[in-house]
């Protein structure tokens, strides 16, 4: 057995162990702090090769949305706005997840302005509503 093979006969052997996790995990946090500009530089070489998970774990993170679900969201509204129905290819950003930020519930996916413009209405339906009679009358 070579020693490749018989380090990941033990890896496996323990890795499920709380113990075994609990000493991994200490002596990375004890690496990391004492390599702290090492880690910077594995950090980011990992995360450019690395765009797909990097953007998941970012959506998990801030809306507890997977990659998969936001993309069957976007195939859902067909690559476009959910207000303005912009294509995405016409924009230089992703599109925004629209959530409540009362319930977290998502809402659908936005461009930019958009994502902004209801941002700046405090999602106030009233406020909206308001708007949308000043610019009737305004047009008039």
């Amino acid at each position: 057995m070579t020693k490749a093979e018989s380090s990941k006969k033990y890896y496996d052997k323990v890795k499920n162990n709380p113990e075994f996790k609990a000493k991994r995990l200490k002596w990375h946090q004890n690496w990391r702090r004492n390599n702290k500009e090492h880690a910077k530089r594995l950090n980011r070489e990992w995360a450019r090769r690395n765009p797909e998970k990097v953007k998941n774990a970012a959506l998990r993170l801030r809306f507890n949305v997977t990659l998969k679900e936001y993309n069957d969201l976007l195939l859902t509204q067909n690559n476009k706005c959910a207000i303005c129905l912009i294509d995405m290819s016409r924009v230089s950003r992703k599109f925004a997840v629209d959530h409540d930020h009362k319930t977290g519930k998502i809402r659908g996916l936005l461009c930019g302005q958009c994502n902004r413009g209801l941002g700046y209405f405090k999602d106030n339906i009233a406020l909206l509503i308001r708007a949308k009679e000043y610019l009737n009358v305004a047009i008039q």
